[in-house]
């Protein structure tokens, strides 16, 4: 789901489409390549933008399974979240727990900042790069909190692992072993 193949691929197939629809919304991208009157885009629906993208129409599957699509029957939601990943579109006003501190956040910042700058330009490359810190035989779709803390440790941050452990929890409200791909996105859109 997450190999660099597929991460390409994604980028290539999202790229045709919006190349396709200069800026227009992804709501009325999805209107545009759906068929009259459905609310799903189905496999043959993309046929001609994984032409353009020089894709397989059968690395479909692939390309959206990170996004929760089954047989590629693509819902408007799931293709929201396809489209924001590489084009985020987020809002004004950061989520933010009530109970995150100014330092937590700062030390929150600091380590996704250096993710940013290390890790790739879009949030799918900075996923795919952190994974690769998860323990063996885990699977990809959850980056483990010890894999979060290795790369921590690894930015030489002058804060202790256990605050930057804090920190996280503080952020989601809760005791956290991983994160998923949405959650990682939450973060990085919440945090500056």
């Amino acid at each position: 789901m997450f190999t660099p193949t597929v991460t390409l691929q994604r980028r290539n197939l999202r790229n045709a489409i919006c190349e396709r629809f200069p800026g227009m919304q992804p709501s009325d991208i999805f209107t545009k390549i759906a068929q009259p009157k459905c609310k799903i885009i189905f496999i043959q629906d993309l046929e001609e933008y994984c032409k353009i993208a020089e894709i397989p129409a059968v690395a479909l599957d692939s390309i959206f399974a990170p996004y929760g699509v089954k047989d590629v029957q693509i819902a408007l939601p799931h293709f929201i979240t396809f489209l924001n990943d590489d084009f985020p579109v987020h809002d004004n006003t950061p989520r933010l727990n009530s109970e995150l501190t100014d330092k937590q956040t700062f030390i929150l910042s600091k380590f996704l900042g250096i993710l940013r700058t290390k890790f790739g330009s879009t949030l799918s490359q900075r996923w795919n790069s952190a994974l690769t810190r998860n323990p063996p035989n885990t699977l990809n779709t959850t980056l483990r909190l010890s894999a979060l803390c290795h790369l921590y440790q690894d930015m030489n941050l002058p804060f202790t692992s256990s605050e930057f452990v804090d920190a996280l929890f503080a952020f989601y409200g809760e005791k956290v072993e991983g994160i998923s791909f949405s959650q990682f996105g939450e973060l990085f859109s919440s945090i500056q």
